[in-house]
């Protein structure tokens, strides 16, 4: 049986708190080979600890299927990017180290992508933050008739615990974040290029994700150094689109950026 999912399982420091993800991951791929749906895991080690080298190591000696990779990119996004490069599923399903999924995620994601023949990222329907600051946060389905664009020129809509075909995550991969030039979120700066290039981002309904919050985190130190997504050309189209029609209607505006 060919694989279908390849699991992309960041880890940095988590230690003892990647024990808690693992299993959640465990459980959702017993469910998803329940349904005929064959998956392997590869865990993405980026300058992490020994705790959690140990860890992964116990997780990669008791699963089948399961591999662990050492990295030293010192970034989330490129560690992500070197997972997609070792997988061979159809499709990747991205989980930090401690993160959570429900049971049934993999199962219910790959249902909905496998009956969409468009180039579609799935999110889950609810993100559960527990932790440091806990609260709800839903995602925005983009064919949901309360979905505005320019909403993603001033905050991400969606996280990167994301399901999506391989082949768009090689064509577009993540970029390095770089604070010193006030450039991150990388899961931001992704989304708008990825809609850029015609994807369409949708919920996968009754599904939901567990994120932890901490006291320092990528999110704080990100927001911390004033960085923005380095975006691209995805709301320069779209000004310079307006700007045709200003200047049908007798306006002369011309974009200068």
């Amino acid at each position: 049986m060919a694989i279908e999912i390849s699991v992309i399982l960041n880890l940095h420091r988590e230690g003892l708190l990647s024990a808690a993800t693992i299993s959640s991951i465990e459980d959702a791929i017993d469910n998803a080979n329940a349904n005929g749906i064959k998956s392997e895991v590869i865990c993405v080690l980026d300058r992490c600890d020994d705790q959690t080298q140990e860890v992964a190591s116990a997780a990669e000696a008791r699963n089948k299927g399961w591999q662990v990779i050492n990295v030293d990119e010192g970034d989330l996004g490129l560690a992500r990017n070197a997972g997609v490069r070792r997988a061979k599923g159809r499709w990747v399903a991205f989980i930090d180290g401690d993160d959570l999924w429900g049971r049934e995620w993999l199962s219910r994601a790959h249902s909905a992508a496998s009956s969409d023949p468009r180039t579609v990222v799935w999110h889950s329907e609810v993100n559960l933050y527990f932790g440091v600051r806990p609260h709800l946060f839903l995602h925005v389905d983009m064919e949901d008739p309360i979905f505005d664009i320019a909403a993603l020129a001033l905050t991400n809509l969606w996280t990167a615990l994301c399901f999506v075909e391989r082949t768009l995550m090689l064509t577009i991969p993540y970029r390095q974040t770089n604070l010193s030039l006030q450039l991150g979120y990388e899961d931001w700066d992704w989304a708008i290029q990825s809609i850029h290039a015609g994807a369409v981002h949708k919920i996968v309904p009754l599904t939901c994700h567990a994120i932890r919050t901490k006291k320092v985190s990528l999110v704080q130190e990100t927001a911390s150094a004033g960085c923005l997504p380095k975006g691209g050309g995805l709301f320069r189209q779209g000004v310079e689109s307006r700007v045709q029609d200003l200047n049908t209607e007798g306006f002369l505006f011309k974009v200068g950026f």
